[in-house]
């Protein structure tokens, strides 16, 4: 190889040529070809076996704080070689439980805080995993493009189908977020209180416009302030005009990378009730050509609809799949998506559920 594998230039030598000839024919590949063969290292310059000097901005893929060789790191190594080298986990020493304890008040967890180490990012996105499953929380939201490692469960989170797709299947229960920043994207989420309004544009990638009702711009403070963003206004008692004037606008955003959403249910629901799903949603994002996102969120446990006294708890937030939806009937679309946020406000909360199924709500769209 060369760098080019890696974009960066060519790097040869007799030396280097032939060590990379003998990784070649003993070697496994777990990545692209060696950008080059390194013999030692001081600070933040490196040295390959042909004696040619380098700064060396990759840090190990940003391991290397202290850069090569520091002092502080070699006297500890070796002083640690001379007593233990490796205990395996049914042991442990003083120098490991001293170094968790100091990540522990590091980074303020608390006393519920625990340290578990592991030898690679790959195993600590594995670690996350089994606990994410382990505490009842079965699906994983990634990013595209995003890598995460190469092993089962973190190729499964890693958002590049030239790596997933010579091993797959994957492990399932993993989505991923669009990030580019010219995909249109319409996020369809199921409300039952004003907690998810404040609550999306803190968590996704990109800026939110909402589409609401225009009767909301004459709320005191609330309404003046949402007057002056960038968001969809609508008179619903001009329902043609109103739905061009959300594709003209949804498209106009989403073409800035803005992400249009909207509640289809078109009102605050009870908990553990449902509303009639409107297809709006559906009809933009083909109009616009873009994906919807099917959002759950269970956030009338806290936070009730119309409620002035909040109860203290936990809100769960389920992030469903990007869903084409070039080539597909905006009732049909919106039954799919209907299906599955509805299925997941069971699985989140089926104490609100007793017969595993949603009440069909009274409440009527734009009702609050």
């Amino acid at each position: 190889m060369s760098g080019a594998a890696h974009g960066g230039p060519s790097i040869t030598g007799p030396e280097t040529d032939a060590l990379r000839e003998r990784f070649a024919r003993v070697a496994m590949r777990s990545a692209p070809s060696p950008m080059a063969a390194l013999s030692h290292g001081r600070g933040a310059r490196v040295w390959d076996v042909d004696g040619r000097e380098y700064l060396d901005f990759l840090a190990g893929i940003a391991v290397n704080a202290l850069g090569h060789a520091h002092p502080a790191v070699v006297e500890a190594i070796s002083a640690q070689a001379q007593r233990l080298v490796h205990v395996s986990n049914y042991f442990t020493t003083p120098q490991a439980v001293a170094f968790a304890e100091r990540l522990v008040r590091l980074t303020g967890v608390g006393e519920t805080g625990r340290v578990y180490p592991a030898n690679s990012g790959a195993e600590a996105i594995e670690a996350a995993l089994k606990l994410a499953r382990r505490t009842g929380r079965p699906r994983i939201l990634a990013f595209e493009q995003g890598f995460h490692g190469r092993t089962m469960g973190a190729l499964a989170l890693t958002g590049k189908p030239a790596l997933r797709t010579p091993f797959e299947p994957m492990v399932p229960g993993v989505e991923h977020l669009p990030t580019d920043p010219q995909q249109g994207v319409v996020l369809l989420c199921k409300h039952q209180s004003t907690y998810e309004t404040f609550l999306m544009p803190a968590i996704m990638p990109r800026a939110l416009a909402y589409v609401f009702k225009k009767e909301l711009l004459s709320i005191p403070f609330f309404g003046w302030s949402i007057g002056s963003l960038d968001m969809i206004h609508i008179d619903r008692s001009q329902r043609a005009a109103a739905f061009n004037k959300v594709v003209q606008q949804g498209k106009r955003l989403m073409d800035q990378g803005v992400w249009v959403i909207m509640f289809p249910e078109g009102t605050r629901i009870p908990r553990g009730e449902k509303g009639k799903y409107r297809s709006g949603g559906t009809r933009l994002a083909i109009e616009c050509g873009a994906p919807v996102i099917p959002i759950a969120v269970t956030s009338a446990k806290c936070w009730p609809r119309k409620a002035f006294i909040k109860k203290p708890g936990i809100v769960d937030i389920s992030i469903g799949p990007a869903i084409p939806s070039v080539g597909r009937k905006p009732d049909e679309l919106m039954r799919e998506v209907e299906a599955w946020i509805e299925a997941e406000m069971v699985r989140l909360d089926p104490e609100a559920y007793p017969s595993g199924q949603p009440r069909l709500s009274r409440l009527k769209p734009g009702g609050d």
